[in-house]
């Protein structure tokens, strides 16, 4: 995955926040697409990687987890 640094992706990536590109340079996009077409093992895993990380933390699932752990936490509390 090549992706800029914008928003909330540098969040998603979390530790792979080093395969982010400046946004608005296309000579950044270029570098990083680069870099991944000369180690392609190396992103192949941080895709894996990434792939996993979304699932956990960011599929709807996870989304809805965690709106409903706030609300049990904030019910008690009332």
């Amino acid at each position: 995955m090549v992706a800029a640094n914008v928003g909330g992706i540098p969040e998603i990536f979390g530790t792979h926040t080093e395969a982010l590109f400046a946004p608005n340079i296309a000579g950044a996009m270029a570098d990083a697409i680069e870099l991944a077409l000369e180690d392609p093992e190396a992103a192949l895993a941080r895709a894996r990687s990434l792939r996993e990380r979304i699932f956990l933390h960011f599929s709807q699932k996870a989304m809805v987890e965690g709106v409903l752990a706030g609300y049990r936490e904030a019910l008690p509390n009332r």
